[in-house]
């Protein structure tokens, strides 16, 4: 397989105990895979996407079939475990909608 295909296979899938309270996540090498149903690890529109949220709203990822990375920080942090947060969300929605 080549590197990527094998980095993107479910490797642990299931409830996140520690701190997403019972949310099921899945995980392959190293990488969140994205999950349109669950706001704690919607990536992309497109299922095949890998990358990582984090604190504050923050969220880097790559799309190997768009070709595309892409990385977003937030200049304020929020309090709490906030991941992948709306203003993520809004900009990857705008993002692929220019893409098509």
């Amino acid at each position: 397989m080549r590197r990527i295909e094998r980095a993107i296979v479910d490797e642990a899938a299931g409830p996140d105990r520690i701190f997403f309270g019972g949310v099921s996540m899945r995980f392959g090498l190293g990488f969140m895979l994205s999950d349109s149903a669950n706001r704690y690890s919607r990536l992309s529109p497109n299922p095949r996407v890998f990358g990582h949220t984090g604190t504050g709203g923050s969220l880097g990822m790559a799309d190997p079939d768009a070709k595309i990375g892409v990385g977003f920080t937030m200049n304020l942090m929020r309090a709490g475990l906030v991941t992948a947060g709306a203003s993520a969300a809004t900009m990857i929605d705008a993002f692929y909608e220019v893409l098509r």
